[in-house]
């Protein structure tokens, strides 16, 4: 009997050393998961860091562009309505011309 309890006593004591193993691997294991979440978490904060310049940056430039854009519109509208003055005035002139000359066959 006293073969049996050492062989018990001797399986008991492999499989404690088994468990302590396993747990030091799960240990270890957890450790470098929770390094590998952490380098993740940093460069994810990175990247959303980096949207967040790129698109306050885009907006920026959005905000020149239509200021830009508005700028040439009023320029644009500023000509149409000078060259419609001056087709008025010589539409005005090209009638008083008319009216001054009689033209046998009507034009």
């Amino acid at each position: 009997m006293t073969t049996t309890t050492l062989s018990l006593n001797g399986n008991a004591t492999g499989l404690d050393g088994r468990m302590e193993s396993l747990e030091d691997r799960i240990d270890a294991l957890t450790s470098k998961v929770d390094i590998a979440a952490e380098a993740i978490r940093g460069d994810v904060k990175l990247l959303l860091d980096r949207l967040d310049s790129l698109g306050a940056e885009m907006r920026r430039e959005i905000a020149t562009v239509r200021k830009e854009h508005w700028s040439d519109h009023r320029v644009v509208l500023s000509m149409l309505k000078d060259h419609c003055r001056r087709l008025e005035v010589l539409e005005r002139s090209v009638e008083r011309l008319r009216s001054r000359v009689s033209c046998p066959n009507g034009d």
